[in-house]
């Protein structure tokens, strides 16, 4: 959010390493003094449908998809191990509140 914060703010997109890299404020001020401009763009919201077209992209990963069935090159895997009591309530509403923050 800061990242985007500062974008919106002084027309300066950091990188977010940069933003790890530079821990004062002196430092995060001269490095922006030194950016160029990049004008912030706000992306609108489009209207609510039921659906909606797939980019390109999506399109693309589908059809390779299509070719390789046995194929597992886009699955995503990972796992989380949690120690201790879990409040499964918290962890559902924390959930949704990130899933309603990334609705895509």
């Amino acid at each position: 959010m800061l990242k985007s914060k500062l974008h919106k703010a002084l027309n300066k997109d950091i990188a977010l390493k940069e933003l790890f890299r530079l821990p004062t404020i002196k430092e995060l001020s001269t490095f922006l003094e030194n950016e160029e401009e990049n004008i912030y763009e706000k992306i609108e919201k489009i209207e609510k449908k039921e659906y909606y077209e797939a980019s390109s992209a999506q399109k693309r990963m589908y059809m390779l998809q299509g070719l390789d069935k046995e194929s597992v090159a886009y699955n995503i895997l990972g796992g989380l191990e949690i120690f201790g009591n879990l409040d499964i309530s918290k962890l559902n509403v924390v959930l949704m509140q990130l899933i309603k923050r990334h609705e895509t």
